[in-house]
This record gives C-alpha cells, sequence and structure tokens, in this order.
C-alpha cells in the first residue's frame, strides 16, 4: 500500500535531517491522514501549520480544493463526498533550535488555469 511507503520514506527524511539543530522539510507529499497514519514526527519536530495554527479548523487548513479549483466533484450524476477532495497533501514541518516559528500562509490561491477542449476530426470532404 502507497500510505507504507509514503511514512517509510518520510521517517527516513527526517532521520536524515534529525542531527541538525536547524532542519526545515516541507513540499507536496501526497501525504493523507485519513488513508495512513499522521506524519511521524520526532522529539523536537512540529508540523509547522498545526503548531502555528492550532485553533485552526479543518476547513481553514486545506492546501488542496478540488471541488474550487478544479470542480471534479460531479461525475455522470454522481457527486463524491467533500470531504475526499479537500486535503492537505503537503507538509512543512521544522526543527529549529536557533530560529523561531512566527506565521504561516497558504500562498497561490488561484486555480491552476489549464483547459482541455476535445476537438473531433472529420474526415475530409464530409461537411
Amino acid at each position: 500500500m502507497r500510505c507504507n511507503e509514503r511514512s517509510s520514506q518520510a521517517e527516513r527524511y527526517v532521520s536524515d535531517l534529525d542531527g541538525e539543530d536547524n532542519a526545515l522539510l516541507g513540499g507536496d507529499m501526497s501525504w493523507d491522514d485519513d488513508v495512513g497514519m499522521s506524519f511521524p514526527l520526532r522529539h523536537g519536530w512540529v508540523d509547522t501549520w498545526s503548531h502555528l495554527e492550532p485553533q485552526a479548523d479543518f476547513g481553514s487548513s486545506w492546501t488542496y480544493d478540488g471541488i474550487w479549483t478544479e470542480e471534479i466533484n460531479v461525475f455522470n450524476g454522481f457527486m463524491a463526498p467533500l470531504s475526499s477532495l479537500k486535503k492537505r497533501p503537503d507538509r512543512f514541518i521544522c526543527k529549529m533550535k536557533d530560529y523561531r516559528l512566527k506565521s504561516i500562509v497558504v500562498i497561490g490561491s488561484d486555480g491552476v488555469g489549464l483547459q482541455y477542449q476535445r476537438q473531433l476530426m472529420r474526415p475530409p470532404g464530409l461537411h
């Protein structure tokens, strides 16, 4: 299962950086707390978003919203549950000795702007 692979990779990343006094690991890790487990943090490490916004409701901490950005929730009349399309797959975790966390914000909230249009080929001579 992919969640086991991701968990093993995350543990290895944190382990490799654990000897540093100041370290930041961040990016889109395709993490899904609903499928697997919480991100593996060692002593002294924090999930920056959870640390700086502990009172934030789940809805304000999404960094991916498939409905808002892509409107992929409706397919042949089937509507996917909202929770399945709103996630926080990225993580920014840190271990800071010489620095202090001050703030975190989501940037780039505009849609990607990709569109797909299929054009049918007409056989020559057919109008």
